[in-house]
């Protein structure tokens, strides 16, 4: 099957937050995150703004205790370099302080 592409309308000033959240994705995200939230809508994904902000939370938690991703799988930072020293974990941490977490 071939690769298909739609179009749909949006109203500028009563969807400018769809508008600004897709405007924000990186340009080869934009289909990818459609098709995320589109099956999350259609398996009736359940997830309430409190589940958003305990998973964020959470993911704060193990950004300080210096936890890396590696293969999958959260390891514990012990014997690597400090989280703080990786560009990408000061950036997540600098966002999560944006939100006031």
């Amino acid at each position: 099957m071939g690769k298909v592409t739609m179009a749909f309308s949006l109203d500028s000033e009563a969807d400018e937050d769809i508008l600004s959240f897709f405007a924000s994705l990186p340009k080869r995200a934009k289909s990818r995150t459609f098709r995320a939230i589109t099956r999350a809508h259609i398996g009736g994904v359940g997830l309430t703004l409190g589940d958003l902000y305990q998973e964020i939370a959470e993911v704060k938690r193990l950004l300080q205790s210096g936890a890396r991703v590696q293969g999958g799988q959260t390891e514990s930072g012990e014997g690597d370099e400090p989280a703080h020293d990786d560009p990408l974990v000061a950036e997540a941490e600098a966002q999560l302080a944006n939100l006031g977490l």
